[in-house]
């Protein structure tokens, strides 16, 4: 069992139950470093969303490098604000989609962000949806919680 002061962290392992309370207040966990310049981040959820999400044509965008924190860089849309709604609805892979004024959890960069500065990346044949700090800690729509307060909600996983 592990236990921090205040609304921070609480872990407690019961047999093979976890209750895990998260808060956007807690510490800062340290970020492991890559140890290849060549590591791509987010492997596991790119491999997720590939899952539920066909190869797409690319969008009607110039692309620009995005100059990831480690890796290799990523080719980022430029949309513009207009088309921005328009993108988002189709691309994002969940129901209900959020409004562009919607405020989402980064769970990679442990920040609250507003779903309107989304970045759109193209690889592997797909646009993928991820998060304006997507560059620094790699996060992607499947890292996003739903609604801020879930940050510091209990969650209870059996």
């Amino acid at each position: 069992m592990q236990q921090e002061s205040g609304n921070e962290r609480f872990d407690a392992a019961n047999g093979n139950r976890v209750l895990l309370t998260l808060s956007g207040k807690r510490p800062k966990q340290p970020k492991a470093e890559a140890e290849d310049e060549g590591e791509v981040m987010s492997v596991q959820e790119k491999r997720i969303l590939a899952s539920i999400q066909a190869p797409a044509p690319p969008l009607p965008y110039p692309l620009q490098e995005l100059k990831m924190h480690s890796g290799p860089p990523a080719q980022e849309y430029l949309i513009p604000e207009e088309d921005r709604e328009k993108v988002l609805r189709s691309i994002y892979p969940f129901r209900p989609c959020p409004d562009l004024n919607a405020v989402r959890f980064d769970l990679h960069e442990e920040k609250f962000f507003c779903v309107r500065d989304f970045k759109v990346i193209r690889e592997n044949e797909r646009n993928f949806l991820v998060s304006p700090y997507y560059a620094h800690s790699g996060g992607m729509v499947i890292d996003w919680l739903d609604e801020p307060q879930q940050a510091q909600k209990t969650l209870f996983c059996p």
